[in-house]
């Protein structure tokens, strides 16, 4: 039996990591998508997507992000389906 390292790696060691394992997934998914005769675009497309999604939720989370709806403008968050109307109220400059 194996253990894995318990050593803890640096921020940029796993960003690479990171980097690294979404070339080849992109890569391995490109030639899949080409064995079965699927449009490259269409695929590239998606991942593409999947990516931006990625980026979207990790910076929604950096930034305290916590449900569905939530707003923000500048420093003011809106929370909740509940809080539309505050929302228009602020960016309408009436609060």
């Amino acid at each position: 039996m194996t253990t894995a390292s318990t050593a803890p790696s640096s921020s940029s060691s796993v960003i690479n990591d990171r980097a690294s394992d979404r070339e080849t997934l992109n890569r391995l998914v490109r030639v899949e998508l080409a064995e079965r005769s699927y449009d490259i675009r269409i695929g590239t497309g998606l991942l593409d997507a999947a990516e931006t999604y990625m980026a979207n939720l990790e910076e929604a989370v950096a930034r305290g992000v916590f449900g569905v709806p939530f707003y923000m403008v500048g420093d003011e968050r809106f929370w909740g389906q509940d809080r539309l109307e505050d929302l228009d109220l602020h960016l309408s400059g009436k609060r």
